[in-house]
């Protein structure tokens, strides 16, 4: 319902853009993913990487229409009648401005590969991650991770990990790459 009563009606549209499966908050600002954006700010990314870009006012007016249904009250002959209405660019303006947004996601980043954790554990489920606020978009399908690895799974994993550093040279540090697997 609009009224003139402005932080009531920012604060129930914050509250039902919170539906919006796509949107998210990262640095004071309302920001979704998009691929196949080329940005300029000096990273470079294959083409169609996710990358996370500021909702545009114009797309968030569009959201919100997506997630509620506005209304205006008015005075008619046989009382007050409610009819529908479009969100106003003030409404649009100040949702967009507010700067913190309850119950929407914050976003800290977006990876193409399954996530390390801080407790070591690893979010390879696509989708938000809530404990690292990271949203995993595979880039490719990426084998299963076991919960409780066995120790030949473990053994398996390390053999392949270091098979990749082995690769690199270590010159000058003093080290050769003769490492072993170390037994569990």
């Amino acid at each position: 319902m609009i009224g003139t009563d402005e932080h009531r009606v920012v604060t129930e549209t914050v509250a039902a853009l919170c539906r919006d499966p796509d949107i998210y908050q990262r640095g004071g600002m309302l920001v979704r993913t998009q691929r196949d954006v080329m940005l300029h700010d000096g990273v470079t990314r294959p083409i169609g990487s996710p990358t996370i870009i500021n909702v545009p006012l114009a797309n968030l007016r569009e959201r919100l229409t997506d997630v509620a249904v506005f209304t205006k009250e008015v005075k008619g002959e046989k009382g007050k009648v409610q009819f529908p209405v479009h969100p106003s660019k003030w409404l649009v303006d100040a949702v967009a401005a507010r700067g913190e947004w309850v119950g929407i996601r914050p976003l800290h980043g977006v990876s193409e590969i399954p996530v390390l954790r801080k407790d070591g554990s690893v979010w390879a489920t696509p989708g938000y991650d809530p404990d690292t606020g990271v949203l995993f978009v595979p880039s490719a399908d990426f084998p299963p991770i076991p919960q409780n690895p066995s120790t030949a799974q473990i053994q398996a994993a390390l053999s392949a990990l270091l098979e990749v550093v082995c690769r690199f040279s270590l010159r000058g540090a003093g080290a050769s790459c003769c490492m072993a697997v170390p037994a569990y």
